[in-house]
């Protein structure tokens, strides 16, 4: 019984110092979009995407390669560059569904 006492009181103690920490820290309750940073697209990232594109279409596995480009609206791309990528990928798909018919 004295083992459960102490047991008790050690738990509430701890649990007294947690909800303490948890209402001391403090959260900004709103943050200025404009203030956060524009997220970055990573080049690398967008090289491998469109390197397994054209990949899978010198492998002739034509369905596959256009399912690929199909998950570009996925992807985050910034206002500036999502004109081009756009353009790019009509014309990968273009030149992809062209290879296909001649197969």
């Amino acid at each position: 019984m004295k083992n459960l006492k102490s047991i008790f009181l050690i738990s509430l103690i701890i649990f007294t110092a947690l909800i303490h920490l948890a209402f001391s820290l403090k959260f900004p309750r709103h943050v200025n979009p404009e203030e956060i940073p524009e997220e970055s697209l990573l080049p690398e990232g967008l090289f491998a995407f469109y390197l397994n594109v054209i990949d899978l279409s010198t492998l002739k596995r034509y369905d596959e390669a256009l399912e690929e480009l199909r998950k570009t609206h996925l992807f985050y791309m910034p206002e500036n560059l999502k004109f081009i990528a756009s353009r790019f990928n009509d014309f990968l798909a273009d030149a992809t569904n062209k290879l296909n018919l001649i197969e």
